[in-house]
């Protein structure tokens, strides 16, 4: 009698969490891919955290079934919107399918990795609130797609490689309040005068060439930097 009821027990709890695997609302196969790809390209059985990686749905939150670490959806869980990754012993390139792939995506914090490579073209097409990649090893430039960006909140590509100049419309960035930050870089060109329309911005330590904006001298520099230029 006493197995009877231990495996009534069992069996109930398997039906329960086989109930609610069959019911839960999952993420297209195509936006748990793009995550594969990065685990599997960027080291991912050494990283720092990589909780619940690689099983089950990455979004799922019933009973023992948690999300994938740093991964959130929206409200229904039908779409991947935030991958927050910072300091984790990323380690490679960033697969152009993360972007490709997630397309609803606003949030992204990858800083303070190893990242290495050219930043897929794909992430300027996307409607991001907030980005951070800084302090990587990446390549590429900030091109003029990002001032169609125009839902950027945040914006931080400092202490990376990147070249090139800033684009002459950033001031279409209206919501950019969080700051603009590519300090420590390898930027060129003259500065646009329109990023003193940002509130708080740091283009310390790139290789712009003179003069920089009047506005620059008029800024407050406990939030803003235009460095130098030569």
């Amino acid at each position: 009698m006493l197995f009877k009821n231990v495996f009534g027990v069992i069996l109930a709890g398997t039906l329960v969490i086989g109930a609610r695997l069959a019911s839960a609302t999952s993420v297209p196969s195509s936006e748990r891919e793009a995550l594969v790809n990065l685990y599997l390209s960027n080291n991912g059985p050494n990283w720092k955290f990589n909780d619940n990686w690689l099983t089950t749905d990455p979004c799922w939150m019933h009973a023992d079934l948690y999300n994938w670490y740093g991964v959130y959806c929206n409200s229904d869980g039908t779409h991947v919107v935030y991958l927050g990754l910072p300091s984790n012993f990323l380690n490679g390139t960033l697969p152009a399918s993360l972007f490709d792939d997630l397309p609803y995506l606003t949030n992204l914090y990858l800083n303070g990795n190893a990242l290495t490579g050219t930043i897929p073209s794909a992430l300027w097409s996307l409607s991001l609130g907030d980005v951070s990649l800084a302090s990587n090893s990446l390549l590429g430039s900030i091109p003029n797609r990002i001032t169609n960006m125009t839902s950027l909140v945040y914006f931080n590509m400092e202490s990376n490689s990147l070249t090139g100049t800033i684009p002459a419309a950033i001031d279409n960035l209206s919501n950019l309040k969080n700051g603009f930050y590519v300090q420590n870089n390898f930027l060129s060109g003259l500065v646009p005068s329109g990023i003193c329309s940002i509130a708080k911005f740091n283009l310390d330590n790139n290789k712009f060439s003179c003069p920089l904006p009047s506005c620059c001298e008029l800024l407050d520099p406990k939030y803003t930097s235009c460095g130098s230029c030569r």
